[in-house]
């Protein structure tokens, strides 16, 4: 699923904006499906206001971060992504090649 994605943001982006576009995707993706389980949660549990609310805080923010974010960094991590050469910063008058991972 994750290799899919990434061909697909790959081929519709550009190479710069890539592995933005790949984790802000996995996070919205994966936040909506938390909230999904937790307003099912909440729809067949009796629960106060309060509960139901940190129910879906918690499943959507959990969602988004641990499955989203972090599987997201690994997988990119694991490809060994490399900035595109060109790329530089400059501090204190020493130029210095940006490096991606």
């Amino acid at each position: 699923m994750y290799q899919k994605l990434w061909n697909f943001t790959k081929k519709h982006t550009r190479k710069t904006h890539t592995a933005f576009l790949f984790l802000f995707t996995l996070i919205t993706g994966w936040s909506i499906v938390g909230l999904v389980i937790g307003t099912l949660l909440c729809l067949t549990t009796a629960m106060s206001l309060p509960v139901q609310l940190t129910v879906l805080l918690c499943t959507t923010g959990y969602a988004g971060l641990i499955p989203g974010f972090f599987s997201g960094i690994f997988f990119l991590y694991k490809l060994n992504l490399k900035r595109p050469a060109g790329l530089t910063y400059h501090s204190d008058s020493e130029e210095r090649t940006i490096k991606l991972l």
